[in-house]
């Protein structure tokens, strides 16, 4: 099953043959929470930081891994 990008319908899904030359497009599926916390990271990435600031971002970072660590 693959998709025509002409069509602008990347989920659809249409039977090729295998003839057929084809480029796979992968995308990452991601919950809400990871998009939240790219957000806030992107946010924090575009501000130029104190280093009081900057330190404390690397310690909310390794929170937030310890919490994820099962």
């Amino acid at each position: 099953m693959a998709s025509s990008l002409l069509r602008g319908r990347l989920l659809d899904q249409e039977r090729y043959s295998c003839n057929n030359s084809f480029i796979v497009l992968c995308i990452e599926a991601t919950s809400q929470d990871d998009y939240r916390r790219k957000r806030k990271k992107r946010n924090i990435e575009d501000k130029e930081l104190t280093w009081e600031e900057f330190l404390q971002s690397m310690e909310e970072s390794d929170d937030e891994q310890e919490r994820e660590i099962p």
